[in-house]
């Protein structure tokens, strides 16, 4: 069996980070290894963990999930971002 992929989760809502999160944990092909409420934290998360999967929310107060993915691009320019929004 390979390794789960590992998922970091960006929202400014707490409730959607925890419900994503939440689902995910359900499958074993997940593994969950950071929630960020912002794009500063996200980042600096992002460094760290280098996940397989990122999960971003497009807006966040401060940083943008735009902005974020910017910045990601420049650390890992083949990361792979999924974008989330709630209009």
């Amino acid at each position: 069996m390979s390794e789960p992929a590992r998922i970091l989760v960006v929202d400014d809502h707490p409730i959607v980070r925890e419900g994503i999160s939440s689902l995910l944990s359900n499958y074993p092909e997940f593994a969950i290894v950071g929630e960020a409420a912002d794009g500063v934290t996200a980042l600096m998360m992002f460094r760290e963990q280098r996940p397989d999967i990122t999960l971003l929310d497009i807006r966040m107060p401060g940083m943008t999930g735009l902005e974020l993915l910017a910045q990601i691009r420049q650390i890992e320019p083949e990361a792979t971002v999924i974008m989330l929004t709630s209009f």
